[in-house]
């Protein structure tokens, strides 16, 4: 009887992972799969990010996999888990997720010293033209005026066409190099 219930309660391993993201994203996922032995099984598109499926060794759990890929605050935009008995996709390529907002071009707001090194962030995951400039109105609605010390981090573009971008600059702009 407690065979039966640790099946249930327990999931099935995972043979094979697949992770979205921009450029930083994905070389941070090839590093770890290089240093934890996984190997690269395909790589696609979801629109401008890219996916790489990997196969795991035996032995491997869901929450082992998402620990190396950065735990609780994961650095790739996406994961997703292959299990013993299900068919891998023939391809690696996936519909791109669409955010549907307001258009926007801010990225973040703050101080001049806390936004000017997350422009490289920025630029790294997409948004080529990111810059920091003065605070205008409406740049975050429902805020009149911030502190006056306050810039914008804009990304040069309209953010909401541009998912993999954004979500690559909100999971990224943590790390330390």
């Amino acid at each position: 009887m407690l065979l039966a219930l640790s099946l249930l309660v327990t999931p099935p391993e995972p043979i094979a992972v697949e992770v979205t993201g921009m450029a930083p994203q994905i070389a941070l996922a090839e590093q770890t799969a290089r240093k934890e032995g996984w190997a690269r099984h395909c790589a696609g598109r979801a629109g401008e990010e890219t996916v790489l499926r990997f196969t795991l060794p035996a032995g491997w759990s869901e929450d082992r996999v998402e620990a190396a890929l950065g735990g609780r605050a994961p650095y790739v935009s996406g994961v997703s888990f292959y299990h013993a008995g299900e068919a891998l996709r023939a391809t690696c390529d996936r519909e791109p997720i669409v955010m549907r907002a307001a258009p926007t071009s801010v990225l973040l707001i703050g101080t001049m010293a806390a936004l000017s090194p997350l422009v490289a962030v920025a630029r790294s995951c997409g948004f080529l033209q990111a810059y920091v400039r003065d605070w205008k109105e409406g740049d975050i609605p429902g805020v009149d005026k911030p502190r006056p010390d306050f810039k914008t981090l804009d990304a040069g573009e309209n953010t909401v066409p541009h998912y993999g971008p954004v979500i690559c600059f909100v999971q990224m702009r943590g790390r330390k190099p």
